[in-house]
């Protein structure tokens, strides 16, 4: 017998990957959610301070003489 794909030839594979992402999304956002309530965390830094933390430790780097 000749095996056809169902559902357009995506099969149960990928549904089980979308089932394990939305699971393990939805899980990560609830304990996001949980943390953020109950404990006092420091806040993350900006994008843009973050590009000039790493510029600088590059330019440390470089003066340092490692390559």
């Amino acid at each position: 017998m000749r095996k056809t794909p169902s559902r357009g030839g995506y099969g149960e594979c990928s549904e089980q990957k979308m089932l394990k992402f939305l699971l393990s999304f939805a899980s990560g956002a609830y304990l996001g959610a949980y943390i953020a309530q109950n404990y006092q965390i420091p806040q993350l830094v900006s994008p843009q301070e973050l590009y000039e933390q790493a510029i600088e430790y590059i330019e440390q780097y470089k003066k340092s003489g490692k390559e």
